[in-house]
């Protein structure tokens, strides 16, 4: 169970609507779904709860607009696969991921920032979605809040082997990756920095990546093994 719900007791209505909209998103912890969804059979007032999280949430989804990703993204990506320069040979070792719909990085903090699902109760400035398309599962959300000028990490799918760590990078126009710290180790757990002033101009129409790396983050300062590879967007309120 996740540190932010730690004000909430056990079994009460509260925490039940709260695992029910993690349930409901596929955010719920891995080895708590078999004991949720035994009680979803013999409960029916937290089996219409989770029907009613599902609704909520797709109407969410329907309510995004479009947004188109950013027309140097592409560019981006393709450095990431196969390199420009032989000074960064990390890039080559990215195979192509699939961007994904740029709305469900919209989407997931739309839910994470609801009061269910409480991020610091501060609306993201930008947001990204960042999920690994080969290998062992990853997913990982990020996003900035200007009002604080903090940049938010928060894991909440996959597992780290252990010994190893994942780092997140901020991939610019030009120049190396910069990283942005280690990615938390536990789900639900969201890791926090203030953001360096000269990094928040490159947020928007960005990209973000995340690798795996040695224990406590790349030995060179560059990543070792890319991940997932997502684009920064502007958060829409619905």
């Amino acid at each position: 169970m996740s540190d932010e719900r730690d004000d909430i007791m056990p079994g009460s209505p509260e925490d039940d609507a709260a695992r029910a909209a993690e349930y409901a998103l596929g955010l719920m912890p891995e080895e708590e779904i078999a004991a949720f969804e035994e009680r979803l059979l013999r409960e029916p007032e937290l089996e219409a709860t989770v029907v009613s999280w599902t609704e909520y949430f797709a109407s969410l989804a329907d309510a995004l607009p479009p947004v188109a990703p950013p027309p140097q993204l592409k560019r981006r990506i393709e450095a990431l696969a196969f390199g420009e320069t032989k000074d960064h040979p990390w890039w080559r070792s990215l195979v192509p991921y699939a961007l994904g719909a740029v709305a469900a990085a919209v989407f997931g903090w739309a839910v994470i920032t609801t009061g269910m699902l409480d991020m610091g109760g501060t609306t993201p400035t930008y947001v990204a979605d960042l999920a690994a398309e080969e290998g062992s599962e990853l997913l990982v959300h990020a996003g900035y809040l200007e009002e604080s000028n903090e940049f938010l990490i928060r894991r909440d799918g996959g597992t780290v082997p252990e010994g190893r760590d994942n780092e997140m990078w901020l991939v610019p126009d030009d120049g190396p990756p910069i990283s942005l710290g280690l990615v938390p180790r536990e789900q639900g757990v969201i890791g926090r920095q203030v953001l360096p002033e000269e990094l928040i101009p490159m947020l928007e129409g960005g990209t973000l990546a995340v690798s795996e790396e040695p224990a406590g983050g790349s030995p060179d300062g560059t990543p070792t093994e890319v991940r997932a590879v997502g684009p920064i967007v502007p958060f829409t309120d619905t």
